[in-house]
């Protein structure tokens, strides 16, 4: 199989700690990852992501040292920024198969992203 038929068959979903992570340290790996990957291979998102990250925006501007508006501003651009590559999926289509995802992971809160997963069109 050739490296352009394999990234057809590879699918990313971004889940909170990532972005998060991005958010935090704006000159590393994660923000790379962030800002890249959704331009090289398909990308996914589970609606929830959003509010996630929201909610942590206090600590993830304390972890930062920057002041909330700043991150807040920064999530918006970093979303901007990627969100003509990655597809949001809703919770409704995710409520279809959350069961079938549970089985695959430990903590049932990831479950959101089994089923972002399995919902691509590459599985």
């Amino acid at each position: 199989m050739g490296e352009a038929e394999e990234r057809r068959r590879l699918a990313v979903v971004f889940d909170a700690n990532v972005i998060i992570a991005s958010l935090v340290k704006e000159s590393g790996l994660n923000r790379f990852i962030v800002t890249l990957t959704p331009i090289i291979y398909p990308s996914y998102y589970p609606e929830i992501l959003r509010k996630e990250v929201l909610e942590h925006i206090q600590v993830i501007a304390q972890k930062a040292g920057r002041p909330e508006n700043e991150i807040s501003v920064a999530l918006e651009s970093i979303l901007e920024s990627i969100l003509e590559y990655l597809r949001e999926v809703g919770s409704r289509e995710l409520s279809q198969i959350i069961e079938a995802s549970i089985r695959y992971v430990e903590d049932e809160a990831d479950s959101l992203y089994v089923a972002t997963y399995m919902l691509s069109p590459l599985t």
